[in-house]
């Protein structure tokens, strides 16, 4: 039996492999960074496409999806926008959606 760490590592291989073709170049920590945004938006895609009622809220607005990054040296969380806001989905695509409907506290 694989462990819930060696399942979770292999869930994040396309999105690993997805950041080495964008920065075949690059750093090994710029395409980690990039690798744990994909994450993220793969996870937001996730969500609306598996869940009916929690794609249904987030359709009439009754529900934010906001992508976070958190950072475990500074204890900060970088917010990157939710489905529409990060190229999963056009804005088009879910009704009521807009800059002002769409703004929330922070927490930090």
């Amino acid at each position: 039996d694989a462990s819930m760490l060696e399942q979770y590592l292999v869930a994040l291989t396309p999105a690993a492999k997805q950041a080495k073709a964008e920065l075949p170049f690059a750093p090994d920590t710029e395409v980690a960074e990039l690798a744990i945004r994909i994450n993220v938006k793969n996870t937001m895609r996730s969500i609306l496409e598996v869940s009916e009622p929690l794609r249904k809220q987030w359709e009439s607005g009754d529900l934010i999806i906001e992508g976070g990054i958190y950072d475990i040296t500074t204890g900060k969380v970088e917010f990157i926008g939710g489905p529409q806001n990060v190229g999963i989905l056009e804005p088009t695509e879910r009704p009521n959606s807009s800059a002002e409907s769409n703004s929330c506290c922070r927490c930090y």
